[in-house]
C-alpha cells in the first residue's frame, strides 16, 4: 500500500495548497469534492470545472473499475447515466485520470487495439475500500444532480406544450443554440456571465424589431 498511499498523500497535500498550483510527479491535485447544495431549483455547480475534482473522478473511477473492468469511454458515458446526460466529463480529464491510477498501483490496464481495458488491483480495491464513504458521497452527488435534471427537463417539456408552438425551423435553431451554450459552459466555467449578456442583448434586439 506505501506507493499507492504516498502518491495519494502527495496529492491532497496539493489541493490544500492553494493558489500555488504545484503538482506532483504524476500530475495530480488532489481528493476531495466540492458538493453543492441542493434546494430543488435544479442542479447545482453544474460547470465541468466545479463539477467533479480530480480526486473526486479518480474515487468513483475506481468504484466502476471495481464492479467491472471498464474501458474509458465506458466511465464517461456512467457519469452520464448518473447525470441524466447532464454532465460529460471530457475524454482529457478521463484519461489523464486513468493513467495516473495506472501509475499509483490502483489499477493495470491491457490493451486491445487502440483501446486499453483498466481493472482494479489489490491495492486500488483496498485504497477504494478505506474512502468509500468518499466515493458514495460523489456517486449520490452525480445521482441527486441527474434526478433534479429529470425534473427541469420534464418541467421544460410542460412549459414547451403550454406554449404556442414556434415554427419548425426557429424551433430547430433554438436547440442548436441550447446546445451550443451548453457546451460553451462546458469548455469553460467562466463564460456564463459573457453567454447571459449576449443571449440578454438578443431578446432587447428581437423586442425592438
Amino acid at each position: 500500500m506505501h506507493r499507492h498511499s504516498e502518491a495519494y498523500r502527495e496529492s491532497h497535500h496539493e489541493k490544500s495548497c492553494a493558489g500555488r498550483h504545484r503538482r506532483s510527479r504524476h500530475g495530480s491535485h488532489g481528493y476531495g469534492g466540492r458538493y453543492g447544495r441542493s434546494d430543488g431549483r435544479g442542479p447545482d455547480d453544474i460547470r465541468a470545472g466545479r463539477m467533479l475534482a480530480q480526486g473526486d473522478l479518480r474515487l468513483i473511477a475506481l468504484a466502476f473499475i471495481a464492479e467491472a473492468p471498464r474501458h474509458g469511454y465506458e466511465i464517461i458515458k456512467l457519469v452520464e447515466e448518473k447525470t441524466a446526460d447532464w454532465y460529460s466529463p471530457s475524454p482529457g480529464i478521463v484519461y489523464p485520470t486513468l493513467t495516473y491510477l495506472e501509475e499509483a498501483g490502483s489499477v493495470t490496464a491491457s490493451t486491445a487495439g487502440s483501446k486499453k481495458l483498466y481493472t482494479i488491483t489489490d491495492e486500488g480495491r483496498a485504497y477504494l475500500d478505506t474512502n468509500r464513504h468518499l466515493a458514495d458521497a460523489v456517486l449520490a452527488r452525480l445521482a441527486a444532480i441527474g434526478e433534479s435534471a429529470t425534473r427541469i427537463r420534464r418541467a421544460a417539456d410542460g412549459e414547451r406544450e403550454r406554449r404556442r408552438p414556434l415554427p419548425t425551423l426557429v424551433d430547430a435553431a433554438l436547440a442548436h443554440l441550447r446546445d451550443t451554450v451548453g457546451k460553451r459552459l462546458q469548455d469553460d466555467a467562466e463564460a456564463e456571465s459573457h453567454l447571459v449578456e449576449i443571449l440578454a442583448r438578443a431578446a432587447a434586439d428581437l423586442q425592438r424589431k
